[in-house]
């Protein structure tokens, strides 16, 4: 099977049934292309994690639309809170200082991984 048809098959997957993509790194110029090509074809829902203005920044360089695209800064996100208590209850987790959790949490990789769960 070639690499086209291989994308082709899976893009035609996706539409039918819409899984949700999170991009750890919002401010990288593939990844700003590939989730607005992704959220265009209607694959699923997308988000970009980074700083909102730098993403906005990237896609208008990119000439990309972000439109159906949610941008996520890890370091202000509305889950925060619930990834806090949830580090915080895991095996280790009582053992870690509030500021080790809140820099864990700023890491956009690990923000997106419990963005998962």
């Amino acid at each position: 099977m070639s690499e086209g048809h291989l994308l082709d098959s899976l893009a035609a997957k996706l539409v039918k049934h819409p899984k949700r993509i999170v991009f750890p790194e919002g401010t990288n110029a593939k990844v700003v292309r590939a989730a607005s090509r992704y959220a265009q074809m209607r694959m699923g829902p997308v988000v970009l994690l980074g700083q909102p203005d730098l993403i906005r920044r990237q896609a208008k360089t990119q000439k990309v639309d972000l439109n159906r695209v949610m941008l996520l800064d890890p370091v202000e996100g509305q889950d925060r809170q619930m990834f806090k208590d949830f580090l915080r209850s895991e095996a280790g987790g009582s053992k870690l200082k509030l500021s080790q959790i809140d820099d864990t949490l700023s890491d956009p990789i690990v923000y997106g991984t419990l963005m998962l769960r």
